[in-house]
């Protein structure tokens, strides 16, 4: 919970973690992983100049799978809000 001064602890393959580090932005997230002061969960897409660059690494490979991308689904086209519609036009702009 972002502010949150309480301390975490985990166990991870037998080793010991204690943290005390409340981020608001997955920024300050990825910034402080580069820094060496621990794990941090942050989209691949935000990460990947720093795994290239060989700053960050991957680590629990096996709970994090990765998917193509996400899908559209809307059943009709018909009376579809104009809301709705902004929507839709800016992700094909997007594309």
């Amino acid at each position: 919970m972002p502010g949150s001064s309480r301390t975490t602890k985990a166990r991870i393959s037998g080793s010991r973690c204690r943290a005390r580090r409340p981020f608001n932005t997955i920024n300050s997230v990825l910034r402080a992983a580069c820094d060496g002061h621990g794990l941090a969960l942050v989209p691949e897409r935000l990460a990947r100049p720093h795994l290239d660059a060989g700053g960050l690494q991957t680590c629990l490979d096996a709970f994090c799978p990765s998917f193509p991308g996400f899908h559209l689904y809307y059943p009709s086209r018909q009376r579809s809000s104009s809301a709705f519609e902004a929507v839709l036009e800016a992700l094909r702009e997007k594309a």
